[in-house]
């Protein structure tokens, strides 16, 4: 990999982007932004996770009856239920936060920490629902496992978030 840094290098006004010497503070904002989104895209996956497992319950049957009078599986739908409900309301507070102008780089990285990983446990409990048929491409549980992992390293991986919140609260 080639990289090149610009040291003394002039940029005409009309190109600086907003305002002079704040690019560094503006990219951070940014990146506030995106991982709120991650999170969106984490919360699309964990309910998927939650529809899905939701309706292979009432329709596999076993002994006769669906497997959604099981439980153990209405436990796991339960959890993933209550997991997802708390993971809406950490990206929709820290979405709200942002709205108003606050700086959320803490809360967006801890957000995303939770909500990814969140994602990740719903899929598995989904999967785990699916029973070895959730392995299999012919239910979307499969793809949606894939995808819940993609939350946990796109946007900076988990434990870069970790850092920056344990930075800024050592700080």
């Amino acid at each position: 990999t080639v990289y090149s840094y610009l040291n003394n290098f002039r940029v005409t006004i009309g190109n600086i982007l907003l305002y002079k010497g704040k690019g560094f503070e503006i990219m951070l904002k940014i990146i506030s932004g995106a991982r709120i989104s991650s999170c969106a895209r984490s919360l699309a996956v964990g309910q998927a996770a939650l529809d899905e497992s939701i309706k292979y319950a009432k329709q596999r049957t076993r002994r006769g009856s669906p497997i959604a009078t099981m439980m153990s599986i209405q436990s796991m739908i339960a959890e993933i239920a209550s997991r997802l409900e708390a993971a809406r309301w950490l990206t929709y507070r820290t979405a709200f936060l942002r709205e108003k102008g606050s700086d959320v780089l803490m809360e967006s990285a801890m957000a995303k920490i939770f909500v990814t990983r969140m994602a990740k446990e719903v899929a598995d409990m989904g999967l785990q629902i699916h029973g070895a048929y959730g392995f299999t491409r012919d239910f979307k549980i499969e793809r949606i496992y894939r995808a819940a992992k993609e939350g946990e390293v796109v946007e900076g991986s988990s434990e870069i978030q970790r850092t920056v919140v344990a930075s800024m609260l050592l700080a």
